[in-house]
């Protein structure tokens, strides 16, 4: 068994930014797509079409942001965590 004594911080920030931006992506293209369905039934089709493609330039840009806080906060608080009952244990093979 080995034991994650300890994050590296940016590492792992960096990494759950990545991810937040790749989804974030992926959920504005869903959001655009729904908003330029909702606007064609029901009218208002420029706003419609410059909301959903303001949903794909923002959700990567603010889940990215998100990730990289949340990767910094949650590296610090489990190394602290981990220094008091010693890691999570992994068996690799």
């Amino acid at each position: 068994m080995k034991v994650i004594e300890k994050i590296d911080v940016f590492s792992l920030a960096y990494m759950l930014a990545l991810i937040g931006i790749v989804l974030g992506f992926i959920f504005g293209i869903f959001m655009a797509a729904f908003s330029s369905m909702m606007t064609g039934m029901f009218g208002q089709m420029a706003m419609g079409l410059s909301m959903g493609v303001a949903t794909i330039i923002i959700l990567p840009l603010y889940y990215g942001f998100l990730g990289f806080i949340m990767g910094l906060l949650v590296g610090t608080i489990y190394n602290v965590v981990a220094g008091w009952i010693g890691g999570i244990k992994i068996e690799i093979k």
